[in-house]
Formats: C-alpha cells, sequence, structure tokens
C-alpha cells in the first residue's frame, strides 16, 4: 500500500468514515493516448459497462489497452495534440478524486459504470464523473495534500 493511499485511509477514518476528496493533477511526461473522434452515435465496451458516445465525442485507447469516452468539449478542455491522433493530458488541470468506501454504480456522462470498493471516483472539470482502479490511478494522477 502507497504512503499516499494510507494518507486517504485516514483522512477518510477522520472524516467519520465519509470519503475524503482530494485534488489531483495527471502525471506529467506520460504516455500519449491515442483517439479518434466520433463520427456518429455508439457504444464502447469497457471493464466497467458499455460507455455511450455521441458524435463528436472523443474515443480514447490507453497504452495498457484500456477505452473511454471523452466528450469533445471536456478532452478540448483537459487535452493536447503531440502527435497525429495522439494525445496527452494536461499536467495543469485539477480534478476531484475520492476512494469508494463500497461497491457502487457511477452515473457517468456516457452511462452507468460499476466502481468497486477502493476504486477512485473522478470528477472532472466540467462535474463529470468516472472511475478506475487504484492502481491505474496512481499511475496516471499525483495527489495534492
Amino acid at each position: 500500500m502507497s504512503a499516499a493511499y494510507r494518507q486517504l485511509l485516514i483522512e477518510t477514518k477522520a472524516r467519520g468514515g465519509r470519503a475524503a476528496s482530494f485534488n489531483v493533477s495527471p502525471v506529467p511526461g506520460q504516455a500519449p493516448v491515442r483517439a479518434t473522434r466520433a463520427r456518429r452515435d455508439g457504444v464502447v465496451q469497457v471493464q466497467g459497462g458499455t460507455l455511450k458516445h455521441r458524435r463528436g465525442d472523443m474515443i480514447t485507447r490507453y497504452g495498457d489497452g484500456s477505452r473511454g469516452v471523452v466528450r469533445g468539449d471536456i478532452f478540448k478542455d483537459t487535452y493536447r495534440k503531440v502527435g497525429r491522433g495522439k494525445y496527452a493530458k494536461n499536467p495543469d488541470v485539477t480534478l476531484r478524486a475520492t476512494i469508494a468506501k463500497r461497491n457502487q454504480t457511477v452515473r457517468t456522462l456516457e452511462g452507468p459504470v460499476k466502481a468497486r470498493r477502493g476504486d477512485v471516483i473522478m470528477t472532472g472539470t466540467r462535474g463529470e464523473r468516472w472511475s478506475m482502479g487504484y492502481d491505474k490511478f496512481k499511475t496516471r494522477y499525483r495527489t495534492h495534500f
């Protein structure tokens, strides 16, 4: 268990068991993601469920093979182009994160996704929410305590 994760658990206990929420930013220098703009409405299968996308949304593929959907305007705010079809997260963006205390369903812009206890539930720049496993979270984001 990493020191950051232990700190999150301590903060959660200090709040009487309520989940602690904290600021995070993308880790600088991450490998770029591949992204393509959706030409029509559709769906993408991911580990936690099925994500709906609309024409103009960005369909992302990370180096580990995982996929995601980011609304077009949010993608524009949080990514920058680094090559043909390749984008990097903007490390200056601040997001909110919470550790899931129980198994739950997260209502994302693209549809409901299951989060397991210990997963990280993220809140983006426009209030959008998504979840990811803690191991993936710690490679993509840095915490601000």
